[in-house]
């Protein structure tokens, strides 16, 4: 622990005490949200990510230098993940007292915890299991080490982890007369080794604060737990909190989540340890049970029998992620801000609840190439309109562990979408370090306008983004929006319905499947295709109302699907395609489910997906496209010339050279560019 870190927890209570004193505490705690920098200053809205945890070892004043230089941070602050973490506490509550303008979030696992952090004692019955086997052999009531006789030894596993160095965790719970698991009588053990010849597992008794049992021969259920990580080398493997509706109850009526939201509310109160924090970010919160099963089957409704979360046909995992979304949000009140991870469908869908989403990488982490960008788009701005207010989504650059960095052209793509994406923005991973900086590490030039190191310097939006393809000819020539003969007779499915509903044609399945259907025949006049589409549905039978659907489209020519939340509401879709080949291509759809969804508005244009957005200060410029693309400098507009940033030693000097931008500026493919005015708006 740092120097400021020995000290911090002397001066942290007095300057609380003073401030309660003055009566300055009530106003601070209600300062988050709207009122914070990240929502009330121009652009680039830039914060700190987790380097801001894992640096407190700087102790606080060294600490602070580094990371007051942005618009907020975020951070684990407790040990649901890495132990003592803790122990960041009072570095964030002091940051927050001294800059209460700026952002102070926590970052959450929300798909589980470390088993050994429980202090909120969550029930046996609350985590996910694999189906479990029978007992074959008696399991005395000891301490220690023992071998237990199973049926089936073989859906244990050793090595398993991140690291594959880890061995599961097993829950032994008592069986019911029926046959049910009884969790209210129950053992958590570590698994030691697995001899499949004997059908024998041994293990490490009575762990996890559970104390031994004894359970006679064939009369219990031995299941490994799902888990996830562990997270760090020297961390633990985390036990997958069980989210479904069908999660089994403790002695007192509360399921996982209950628990968890009260655990939750209690510490972001205005009473609790987190009280000065703007909300919460909540790191993998899956939107189904998706995790590492080896063939094996998740037992949710803890009937002893796999289901994957599947309960007559309803996906209640699903279900039950979107209703924690819905009773977190209830309990805490507005004031706080609630995020999660939404880089791809697989994600919670907790709309009307959650202020916004990470995009942990943009489009997803997975893609450097930027294949997703009509994916990364349409849940950006889907978010930007149905999420709880005020709405709050962030780009955070990162790709996974082992990825090249994409060339600075693309990085520059990412930052400046997210500027014409109404998100903020935040580096992770790939910090610039020089000998000079010491502490003090670089910030991306693009962040602070480079040599001026001035953030928020692009000032206030003049407009909303402009994407040029928009603007041109519609190939279909208006028969997408008239919806003529023409036009409904490219529609086609066997398993789908299509009629025309007023101004908008109406589709559904015919059976229970997803609705799968095909527009064949799209003119094209390659090698860019921009199709615009709105888009509204009825919600799925069985799921919260407020849930969306998913639609994926893809070409004819290629599989890749580019995806879609769609919901009760009109939302303006479009899907790009790149190096079409082709004169016409078969647009591929399919629904999620088979309830009635709408669309209208369709137009095609045969264009690059490029776009910009003017500023009080600047101009952000992107081109997704797999070629050159010239933007036409005079015809954008504004009062002054547009300049290239002064890039700092170590960055991009060769496009941001201080230069004075022509008439026209050529972007190279997948290439985003910041400029700026010298006449700058406070």
């Amino acid at each position: 622990m740092g120097r400021g870190a020995k000290n911090i927890y002397i001066i942290l209570p007095l300057a609380l005490a003073l401030l309660l004193a003055n009566g300055v505490w009530g106003q601070l705690k209600n300062a988050g949200g709207p009122k914070t920098e990240l929502f009330t200053e121009g652009y680039p809205r830039a914060f700190f990510f987790r380097q801001s945890e894992s640096l407190t070892k700087l102790g606080y004043d060294d600490w602070n230098k580094t990371f007051n230089r942005l618009g907020g941070i975020i951070g684990k602050c407790l040990n649901e993940e890495i132990p003592e973490r803790d122990t960041n506490i009072p570095f964030f509550t002091q940051f927050k007292l001294e800059h209460p303008g700026q952002l102070v979030m926590l970052h959450y696992n929300g798909n589980g915890r470390d088993p050994r952090d429980n202090g909120y004692k969550f029930y046996a019955g609350h985590w996910l299991y694999f189906e479990g086997v029978k007992n074959r052999s008696e399991i005395k009531e000891e301490e220690g080490i023992c071998e237990i006789e199973v049926e089936d030894a073989g859906i244990f596993k050793t090595k398993i982890g991140r690291y594959e160095n880890a061995n599961e965790d097993i829950g032994i719970c008592r069986l019911t007369e029926d046959g049910k698991p009884d969790w209210d009588y129950s053992e958590q053990v570590q698994l030691v080794s697995v001899n499949l010849k004997k059908n024998t597992i041994k293990v490490r008794r009575a762990q996890y604060g559970s104390g031994a049992k004894q359970f006679d021969a064939g009369l219990a259920l031995v299941s490994p737990h799902v888990t996830e990580g562990p997270w760090g080398e020297n961390n633990n493997i985390m036990w997958l909190y069980n989210h479904s509706t069908y999660c089994p109850k403790d002695k007192y009526g509360k399921t996982c989540d209950d628990i968890l939201v009260e655990e939750l509310v209690e510490r972001l109160s205005s009473n609790g340890e987190l009280a000065c924090f703007d909300g919460v970010e909540f790191d993998v919160l899956w939107n189904e049970v998706n995790h590492a099963t080896f063939g094996r089957k998740v037992d949710t409704n803890a009937d002893g029998k796999g289901d994957n979360g599947i309960i007559n046909g309803v996906n209640e995992y699903s279900a039950g992620v979107f209703n924690f979304c819905k009773q977190l949000r209830e309990k805490i009140g507005p004031e706080k801000l609630i995020m999660a991870d939404g880089m791809t469908s697989q994600f919670q869908r907790g709309i009307n609840y959650l202020n916004g989403i990470e995009s942990e990488g943009w489009p997803i982490h997975r893609d450097p190439e930027i294949k997703d960008w009509s994916g990364g788009w349409n849940r950006h701005l889907f978010w930007n309109q149905n999420a709880f207010q005020p709405a709050f989504s962030f780009i955070n650059f990162k790709y996974i562990k082992n990825t090249e960095l994409p060339p600075e052209g693309r990085q520059r793509l990412v930052w400046a979408v997210a500027q014409l994406l109404d998100a903020r923005i935040t580096h992770s991973g790939y910090t610039i370090k020089r000998p000079e900086d010491g502490i003090h590490r670089s910030i991306i030039d693009e962040f602070v306008a480079g040599g001026r190191q001035q953030k928020y310097w692009l000032g206030k939006p003049l407009g909303e983004t402009v994407r040029i393809a928009l603007q041109q000819n519609d190939l279909l020539k208006g028969n997408g929006t008239k919806l003529t003969d023409e036009f409904l007779k490219k529609f086609s499915g066997d398993n789908a319905i299509f009629g025309k509903d007023g101004n908008s044609i109406k589709i559904s399945a015919r059976n229970n499947e997803n609705c799968v259907f095909s527009i064949n025949k799209i003119p094209c006049d390659g090698p860019d295709l921009l199709v615009s589409v709105k888009l509204k549905c009825d919600p799925r039978r069985g799921y919260p109302e407020e849930m969306p659907r998913l639609l994926n489209v893809s070409e004819s020519n290629n599989p890749y699907k580019l995806m879609s939340f769609v919901n009760g509401d009109w939302f303006h879709a479009t899907f790009y395609f790149r190096d079409v080949q082709e004169k016409t291509i078969d647009l591929n759809f399919e629904m999620e489910s088979n309830e009635p969804f709408w669309m209208k508005e369709f137009t095609v244009h045969a264009y690059p997906d490029v776009a910009y957005r003017k500023f009080e200060n600047g101009l952000v410029l992107v081109n997704p496209s797999h070629h050159n693309y010239t933007f036409n400098i005079s015809e954008i507009g504004g009062e002054n010339p547009y300049y290239h940033l002064q890039a700092t030693l170590g960055q991009d000097t060769k496009v941001n050279n201080g230069q004075k931008v022509g008439k026209t500026l050529t972007l190279q493919e997948r290439e985003g560019m910041f400029l700026e005015t010298k006449t700058y708006t406070k």
